[in-house]
C-alpha cells in the first residue's frame, strides 16, 4: 500500500490553513501488467498464469521483457495496449493490459496437371493464387480444349473426391493442387 502523510496547521487560531506539508511515507508504487496471448503460445518466464492471460507486477518505472509467441496460421505482430503497439523491452507506469496482435499467414496455390504435370489448361479470371489461413478459399474451375475438367485434387494421382474450397485452417503452407481432365470423345 502506498500512501502520502498530509500535515496542516493553523497557528493563528484564525479561519483557513496558514502552512501544510506534505510526506512520503511509502515505498515505490507497484503496478500489474496483463498480457493477453490471444491464443498464441511462448515462454512466460517470471510471469504468473491466470486463466487465459498471464500477469506481472513489478515497480513503475520497472523494465520487463514482453514474450514473443507463435499461433498456428499466423505471424506475431508484437503487444498492444489499445492504442498503439508496444516493444519489449517495455516499462509500465500504471496497470495495463497487453493484447497480442497476430497476421493471419497467406500461402501459395501452386496447379499443376494430374500425375505432378505441368498446368496445361486455362484459369477463370480471378482464380485465386494465395490462400489466407483462417478464410476459406472458393476454387474456381479450369478449361482445356477437347478435354473436361474433372475438379480439383490435392493429390497427383487425383484420388477419392474433388474439392471446390480450401478451408479456413486446413492448410499451414503453399497447397499444390492438380488438374484433372478427361478427353471428350
Amino acid at each position: 500500500t502506498n500512501a502520502v502523510k498530509i500535515t496542516f496547521s493553523n497557528s493563528s487560531n484564525q479561519v483557513g490553513i496558514t502552512s501544510c506539508s506534505i510526506e512520503k511515507v511509502c515505498g515505490p508504487i507497484e503496478v500489474t501488467v496483463t498480457l493477453n496471448p490471444d491464443g498464441g503460445t511462448g515462454t512466460f518466464t517470471d510471469w504468473t498464469a491466470s486463466g487465459d492471460n498471464y500477469t506481472m507486477t513489478v515497480d513503475a518505472g520497472t523494465e520487463i521483457t514482453l514474450p514473443e509467441l507463435s499461433k498456428i496460421g499466423y505471424d506475431f505482430a508484437g503487444w498492444h495496449d489499445g492504442k498503439k503497439t508496444v516493444t519489449s523491452p517495455y516499462t509500465p507506469t500504471t496497470d495495463i493490459t497487453l493484447t497480442a496482435q497476430w497476421t493471419a499467414k497467406e500461402y501459395d496455390i501452386i496447379y499443376k496437371d494430374q500425375n505432378d504435370a505441368n498446368f496445361s489448361g486455362n484459369h477463370q479470371a480471378d482464380y485465386p493464387t494465395k490462400h489466407t489461413y483462417g478464410t476459406a478459399t472458393t476454387l474456381k474451375d479450369a478449361t482445356k480444349t477437347g478435354y473436361t475438367f474433372g475438379g480439383w485434387y490435392t493429390n497427383s494421382a487425383c484420388t477419392g473426391d474433388p474439392i471446390t474450397q480450401l478451408g479456413a485452417t486446413d492448410y499451414t503452407s503453399d497447397i499444390t493442387l492438380y488438374a484433372q481432365w478427361t478427353a471428350n470423345t
